[in-house]
C-alpha cells in the first residue's frame, strides 16, 4: 500500500442513516478496510484505519515509512485520535485542499460504484445489520473478482499477487519514485530464495517476503546476479533438507 484513500458515506435504512468508510489502496485499488456505524464520529474512520492495517500486516506488508494516508479535511479525518493512530503506525498524513471536487476523486469513484452497484439497486435497507452483511460480500467480491480498467482489467488482489514482492515492498519503504535514477530493487544486503520469499510457506509462523529491499543501479544488480549465479553452479552442495550459503560481495 504505497498510499492509502479514505472516504465514507451514508446509506439510508428503515431503522436509521448508517455511514460506511472505506480505506482504498491506490497501487492495487483494493478495498483495504472498511467499516459502518449510525454514528459519524472519528471512531468510523478509526476502525476503517485499523482493519486496513490489521489486513496489510496479515498479508505480510505491513505499513512503514514512505506509506501517506490522503484525505479531505473532514473532521473525522482531521481529529486527534486519528491523527495519533497515523502517527503510531508509521504513516504520513496528507490532508486535501478545501473545496477540491478532484482532490479525492479516487476513493469518491470508489463510493460512487458501491451506490450504483450495491446500494441502489438493492435498497430499502432494513438497518445497519443488514448493510455490512451486503457491504462485506461486496468488498471480498470487488477485491478478488472485479475487473478494474486502471490495473489492466484484472481485479485488485491479482495484480498484488502478479507484483513483484520486493518491488512492493520497495514501493512501501522507498515510495514510488524508488526507480528514478535507473534503478531497481533487490534484496539488501542479500537474501536466498528460502530466506526472501519462500520461507514462509515452509514455516507459518515467520512473516511473508522476509527481507529487506533498497534500489539499487539495475548494472550493479545484475553483475551481482550473475556473479552469484556462477558461484552457485561451482560450489552448491545439497546435502538432506538444508542447502545454505555463506557469501561476501566485495567491491
Amino acid at each position: 500500500m504505497s498510499g492509502g484513500w479514505p472516504d465514507f458515506t451514508h446509506v439510508a435504512t428503515w431503522s436509521a442513516i448508517v455511514y460506511v468508510a472505506f480505506v482504498v489502496d491506490v497501487f492495487s485499488r483494493a478495498i483495504v478496510g472498511w467499516s459502518a456505524a449510525t454514528s459519524k464520529r472519528a471512531k468510523l474512520v478509526l476502525d476503517a484505519l485499523d482493519m486496513a492495517l490489521w489486513h496489510r500486516d496479515r498479508a505480510g506488508t505491513p505499513a512503514g515509512p514512505g506509506l501517506v494516508h490522503h484525505s479531505d479535511a473532514g473532521s473525522q479525518y482531521t481529529s486527534f485520535a486519528f491523527t495519533a493512530q497515523l502517527l503510531d503506525a508509521g504513516i504520513d498524513a496528507s490532508i486535501g485542499t478545501a473545496g477540491d471536487a478532484l482532490d479525492n476523486a479516487l476513493v469518491e469513484s470508489q463510493i460512487g460504484l458501491y451506490k450504483t452497484e450495491l446500494i441502489k439497486p438493492r435498497k430499502p435497507w432494513h438497518g445497519l445489520a443488514d448493510v455490512e452483511l451486503a457491504t462485506a460480500e461486496r468488498v471480498d467480491w470487488f477485491n478478488n473478482q472485479r475487473l478494474h480498467t486502471a490495473i489492466g482489467d484484472i481485479p485488485p488482489h491479482e495484480h498484488e499477487t502478479n507484483s513483484d514482492p520486493g518491488a512492493l515492498q520497495c514501493r512501501r519503504y522507498w515510495g514510488a519514485n524508488y526507480t528514478n535514477g535507473g534503478k531497481e530493487c533487490d534484496e539488501y544486503p542479500f537474501a536466498t530464495t528460502y530466506e526472501g520469499a519462500a520461507e514462509h510457506d515452509y514455516d507459518p509462523e515467520v512473516r511473508k517476503f522476509n527481507f529487506s529491499v533498497k534500489p539499487i543501479p539495475k548494472d550493479d544488480n545484475r553483475a551481482d546476479g550473475n556473479l552469484l549465479q556462477g558461484f552457485y553452479g561451482n560450489n552448491r552442495v545439497i546435502d538432506g533438507d538444508y542447502d545454505g550459503f555463506i557469501v561476501k560481495t566485495v567491491t
